[in-house]
């Protein structure tokens, strides 16, 4: 995309200015940390200010405060332990605050519904900035975009995770969209809370299933983990919002986990096709992996059936031959190396599934295979 005159100064400002918000600390500290206890501070400020207006009992009070942050230690604990490292996957925290906090709730016979409601609403605004830490210190982050409105990550970044290949290169922030979506349905849940005891919960939930499986072919992140096309978190989407369609029955909730049903049926109905398997963000850093480290003459093929070889050209640029016995169509193959290479050229040879991918803009100096 190409930006002229005042609208294309105004455009790369406004990105000039959103990499300087992503600096990984805060003072010394991690931003993702130190935004980590603000959000905790604030969304216990707002859930105690409701829960005064709402009168709800000492008994309701306890189990809000103590629920959630119990469940969230005792499930990071648990992952941390199986993964064999630390790992806060906040889908997991998310759905073991709510069972853990519905279950101590009906034991000690208060009112679920309305408990409920008010962890969705600490939780949410919690969560808005956990993302704006996630955006700081480039984790959860986006695909590259054809912007100068996304945001560029460098070498602090590579430091504490973000990837080398993908470095000083516009990213979608990601991050920020949900931010400003959990921060309306948040909101929204704060709002039904004063009505029927349970409206909250269930919007929030059926709100933010939707909107995380809609955002999830939009992370760039390497460490996802998919099964017949979806990821895990947009797994845990389709349960919680089923969940909550049958706990909460009501037009929306179900709506909503049709809606989602309907998205899930088309993504592994198309799971087996080039893109889907191609474009994956675990593939796409598989494939930047193997560019980056391969020897001339040599062959690998990757977890997708890509083989690459490499070769150098006489004006020393490089050829990375691609090749997929099960296709590999010109669009897809674009998208992919524009993905790992945005200045490479991708030539198609005469063999069928079969492209250059050529290091360095110019000429193009590859002969047809």
């Amino acid at each position: 995309m190409r930006l002229d005159g005042a609208r294309g100064r105004s455009a790369i400002a406004r990105g000039v200015e959103l990499a300087r918000c992503a600096a990984p600390t805060i003072r010394g500290r991690s931003a993702y940390t130190v935004l980590g206890f603000a959000g905790y501070g604030i969304a216990s400020s707002v859930v105690g200010v409701v829960a005064a207006l709402l009168d709800l009992s000492l008994a309701e009070r306890l189990v809000i405060v103590f629920g959630p942050p119990f469940a969230f230690l005792v499930t990071v604990m648990l992952a941390t332990r199986r993964a064999g490292y630390e790992r806060i996957v906040f889908y997991e925290v998310t759905s073991a605050a709510f069972a853990l906090t519905g279950a101590v709730a009906a034991c000690a016979g208060v009112r679920v519904g309305s408990v409920l409601d008010l962890v969705a609403v600490g939780i949410g605004y919690f969560l808005v900035f956990g993302r704006l830490g996630c955006f700081r210190v480039a984790c959860c982050y986006g695909r590259p975009v054809r912007t100068r409105l996304g945001v560029r990550y460098w070498h602090a970044h590579v430091a504490v995770g973000f990837p080398e290949l993908w470095r000083g290169r516009a990213i979608l922030p990601v991050q920020l969209v949900e931010a400003a979506a959990t921060l309306v349905l948040a909101t929204v849940a704060m709002v039904l809370a004063f009505g029927d005891a349970g409206d909250g919960a269930a919007a929030y939930v059926v709100g933010y299933s939707v909107v995380r499986f809609s955002l999830e072919p939009l992370r760039g992140d390497r460490d996802r983990r998919y099964r017949r096309g979806l990821s895990e978190a947009q797994q845990m989407a389709v349960l919680s919002a089923a969940t909550a369609a049958m706990l909460h029955p009501r037009a929306w909730t179900i709506a909503g986990a049709v809606l989602i049903a309907l998205a899930v049926a088309v993504v592994v109905a198309t799971h087996r096709g080039a893109a889907a398997q191609l474009l994956c963000a675990p593939h796409i850093h598989e494939v930047g992996d193997r560019h980056a480290r391969m020897s001339r003459g040599h062959c690998e093929v990757t977890s997708a059936g890509l083989s690459i070889s490499l070769h150098t050209l006489p004006d020393g640029r490089t050829d990375f031959v691609w090749s997929r016995e099960a296709g590999l169509p010109e669009r897809v193959a674009r998208r992919l190396a524009t993905l790992v290479d945005p200045e490479a050229d991708v030539i198609l040879g005469r063999i069928p599934n079969l492209v250059h991918v050529v290091s360095a803009p110019g000429p193009h100096l590859v002969q047809d295979a």
